[in-house]
């Protein structure tokens, strides 16, 4: 079924600019990756979408790809593009929600030593306190912003 959408979609859409038959990249971008060249696979599918040519299976197919190389980021792309146009296909929101769970924040802790962060909150409570004690002629107190050191 997703072959006949693809070559329905090449017959419709075909790119006069296009040198090769777009059928036969598709077939040897799935050749590829049936070998286990998910690299060569992406560029070949990814030479087609630059051409033009978009169907939900090119998209599937192209995540799959990336996702098999490691690159998560693209595989998610991919997934969210083959849904815009076959929003219904089990396999891409499948494929769509387990490359989201393999997803992970990089962001590093900043280790900040207990001597600064003592130094830095008895600054902050001095001057908290002089602003307080100086102020008190006034309604309002003026806080200081916390220093990030």
């Amino acid at each position: 079924m997703k072959h006949l959408l693809l070559l329905a979609l090449f017959a419709v859409c075909g790119s006069p600019a296009f040198a090769q038959d777009p059928e036969a990249v598709f077939r040897e971008a799935n050749q590829e990756y049936q070998s286990g060249n998910f690299a060569a696979a992406a560029e070949k599918y990814e030479s087609l979408v630059a051409n033009g040519f978009e169907s939900g299976p090119l998209y599937y197919n192209l995540g799959n790809a990336a996702f098999k190389s490691g690159n998560i980021a693209r595989a998610i792309l991919n997934y969210e593009r083959g849904l815009r146009l076959t929003p219904d296909e089990e396999d891409l929101v499948h494929n769509l929600e387990l490359s989201k769970l393999m997803t992970v924040d990089r962001i590093e802790a900043v280790q900040v030593s207990r001597a600064a962060a003592s130094t830095a909150s008895a600054v902050s409570t001095a001057a908290l306190t002089q602003s307080i004690l100086s102020s008190q002629k006034s309604t309002s107190v003026r806080l200081p912003l916390a220093s990030r050191t």
